[in-house]
């Protein structure tokens, strides 16, 4: 049997890479609530790709040897520094909750064991070791 949970949660969008978004949103939540009970870390991307990209040039441009340090600096600002400075700027509110949380979501892409196997098709992208 399950059984309900009676709480009440709400999304708050921001840019992780946008230090002026995230002490808006720290002061945002400071300012209704008090304390923070639950943080959750989602924001990630793969790489900028431009819309309109055709599939075989963003397949092409995801392979280590040809992905541009731009670009992947991109990606560790938001996948890595943007988690950080988000998680930092929070750590008060949370710690004025009874049980603050941090929780931190990836994607198959973050997995160390998907990428350590060879048949793996995603082995081809980027942050893998397929050139």
């Amino acid at each position: 049997m399950m059984g309900s949970i009676d709480i009440e949660a709400e999304a708050i969008q921001l840019d992780v890479t946008d230090h002026a978004s995230i002490a808006g949103t720290a002061r945002q939540i400071e300012d209704a609530l008090g304390r923070l009970d639950v943080l959750v870390n989602n924001a990630g991307i793969s790489r900028p790709i431009q819309p309109g990209t055709p599939i075989e040039e963003m397949r092409d441009a995801d392979k280590v040897s040809r992905v541009s340090v731009a670009d992947m600096r991109v990606v560790f600002e938001t996948n890595v520094f943007g988690v950080v400075a988000v998680t930092q700027a929070m750590l008060p509110l949370l710690r004025q909750a009874p049980a603050g949380r941090i929780v931190n979501i990836s994607s198959a892409g973050g997995s160390l064991a998907l990428k350590g196997n060879p048949s793996e098709f995603s082995r081809q992208y980027v942050g893998v070791y397929q050139t």
